[in-house]
This record gives structure tokens, sequence and C-alpha cells, in this order.
């Protein structure tokens, strides 16, 4: 089984260079599908050529934007059979920390704030009548 995605994968593991017996660049990494700011699905990523460099800055807890072909492998641990899934990487988009411990805190705005006629109204006073 295999169909195309568009996902949000934070990382679990930093991304890692593999050796191919034919010298392509191959990287790959571990992470789980965010759903609704929780980890969920866990998949694994690899990348081949150009974009495994772009792979290989991730790191573990970073929050990649990914596209690519998912695939689901079926195979055999400890007796039991298992199935895994990985994302052939079409595109990586880093989309730094996601963890709300990482993220700007938001400024409170001053009480009589109106953003936007405050803007307009400051564009209108600095541009006069043209």
């Amino acid at each position: 089984m295999s169909f195309y995605c568009n996902v949000r994968i934070r990382l679990a593991t930093d991304a890692k260079r593999i050796k191919t017996k034919t010298n392509t660049p191959m990287a790959s990494a571990f992470g789980y599908i965010n759903t609704e700011g929780k980890e969920g699905f866990p998949v694994g990523l690899v990348a081949f050529n150009k974009l495994s460099e772009k792979l290989l800055t991730g790191r573990k807890g970073e929050t990649l934007a990914v596209m690519g072909k998912m695939q689901s492998n079926d195979y055999e641990k400890d007796g039991v059979e298992r199935k895994g899934y990985q994302i052939v990487c079409d595109a990586i988009l880093s989309v730094k920390k996601a963890s709300p411990s990482f993220q700007e805190p938001r400024q409170k705005k001053p009480e009589n704030y109106d953003g936007a006629h405050q803007m307009y109204g400051q564009l209108n006073d600095d541009l006069g009548d043209l």
C-alpha cells in the first residue's frame, strides 16, 4: 500500500546519513505525525540526493512539513508480525520548534487597541491628501 501525503512530523530522533551501495546520498529519521497538537502516528522518513541534506538538518524535537509517498512495510520482529510506515520525501520544510516552550510570548495589546483602524489611520496621516 502507498499513497501521497502532506503532513507535519515531530522528529523523535536526529536525522542520520545512510551509505547506499550506489553511493546515492540518503538520510533517514523517525518521528510522529502531529495530530491536533498531539504526537500520534509513528513514521520513518527517508530522503535522497539533495533532499537528504535538508533532512540531515533536522534535529530531535523539531517539526518538519513533509510531502511524499507514504509506504507500509510488513516485517517480523521477535517472531511477531509487524507493520511499519515510512515516507519517501519529495519536499521538506522546516517549521522550527513547535513546542509552546519555544514560541515567542504574545504581547498584550493596549486596552484601546484597534489594529486595523490605528494602522490605516496612521497611514492616512502619513500620506496626507495625495
